[in-house]
């Protein structure tokens, strides 16, 4: 078997030569042949895709791709003259992903990490023959630190975008998008709707078409998340749990200077999971995912690490609240404080814990058991 991996873009902290390398990785030990191109480059030679039409492949894969909107020069996608059934990981909301996903592609499928964006993509995308759900496995970090030896402390780790620049943004616009956006908003925030669901509820004002007017609300869920994850910070500051906060932009942050916050610059995926495995307590905070794991809690799993969550227990009945993970209410942020900070002070159920979430680890979420994509 033959597998085609293209690269066509890079995610935070090189995240996405990660997963492809990883994916690369674990084909090739089921005795696969993988050619891997890269073109997350701005330098990088998009003709080199020509060359692959006369090849035979297997399958075509890919992270948020930009594949499916090249043509040739005689107006055919590329993909279909490649002719292999294509996969693509979409690793956001799939609203960023509109102008790829729209493309009639004749034999494309779609994995996406949260079961409200592949329900999005299996209504909106028919011509997709799959659409499937999974969780991006975690990760075990090069130096694994025993628990007698882990820092005992809370870490975070983002990206922060300032909310009042892309709120600037949005006041910039034109209208009816201005509008429309801050309507989108207000009904969000109010009614705790998705964006698809606040949209829904507004779309007849505006003569354009929903999934247009979807990709056009990217700075909604981009104010949204980063004035969602500074608030929760702050919160639970405020109420006395010290977290230890990893990533670029938090200078600009409100969050800045508060007490029981310390701010450190980010650091490089590879090196993120030796910085998990160091520390006791992980927070995730999982804006406008409404029903899926992050792979940082899958991480947490693999190093023994507990993760402190406001995921929907739904993504996974089986990670229980205070058996494998510690669930907090981000609409509750004095009581999350106090019930943190009640694990914090008992490091045997801490540890406990650990143990339960590894075991899970093991069952589901490592690189050994690991999708299994459909046709393959």
């Amino acid at each position: 078997m033959k597998v085609l991996m293209v690269q066509t873009r890079e995610l935070c902290y090189q995240s996405g030569s990660f997963f492809i390398q990883k994916i690369a990785g674990g084909l090739m030990e089921k005795g696969c042949e993988v050619e891997l191109i890269d073109l997350s480059y701005e330098d990088s030679d998009w003709d080199e895709l020509e060359n692959c039409i006369n090849k035979t492949y297997d399958a075509v894969i890919d992270i948020n791709s930009k594949l499916p909107m090249l043509e040739l020069d005689n107006g055919a996608l590329l993909l279909d003259e490649i002719g292999a059934p294509f996969y693509q990981f979409i690793i956001d909301h799939p609203l960023f992903h509109h102008p790829s996903l729209m493309m009639p592609v004749k034999n494309a499928h779609a994995i996406g990490i949260d079961k409200t964006h592949v329900s999005f993509m299996r209504k909106y995308y028919p011509h997709y023959k799959s659409v499937d759900y999974v969780t991006m496995p975690g990760t075990k970090a090069d130096f694994p630190v025993d628990w007698k030896n882990k820092k005992h402390e809370i870490i975070f780790s983002g990206t922060y975008e300032s909310a009042d620049s892309q709120m600037q943004r949005i006041m910039s616009l034109k209208e009816p998008y201005k509008s429309m956006m801050l309507e989108l908003i207000r009904l969000e925030e109010t009614l705790n709707l998705s964006h698809e669901d606040a949209l829904s509820q507004v779309k007849d004002k505006y003569e354009d078409d929903f999934l247009y007017l979807m990709n056009k609300s990217y700075l909604v869920d981009k104010y949204r998340r980063n004035k969602e994850r500074e608030e929760i910070l702050i919160g639970l500051a405020k109420e006395g749990v010290p977290i230890t906060v990893m990533g670029e932009g938090w200078e600009k942050s409100k969050a800045k200077g508060l007490e029981n916050l310390t701010f450190k610059g980010p650091v490089n995926f590879n090196v993120s999971f030796n910085v998990i495995s160091a520390n006791k307590m992980l927070l995730d905070i999982n804006p406008l995912f409404p029903c899926g794991i992050h792979d940082r809690v899958t991480t947490a799993f693999a190093n023994r690490t507990v993760a402190i969550t406001d995921m929907n227990p739904n993504a996974d009945t089986e990670i229980k609240d205070g058996e494998s993970a510690i669930y907090f209410d981000k609409f509750n942020l004095k009581e999350a404080a106090e019930k943190i900070m009640n694990y914090y002070e008992h490091d045997e159920k801490l540890f406990e814990i650990t143990e339960k979430a590894y075991a899970l680890y093991e069952k589901k979420y490592s690189w050994e058991t690991f999708w299994k994509l459909p046709g393959l």
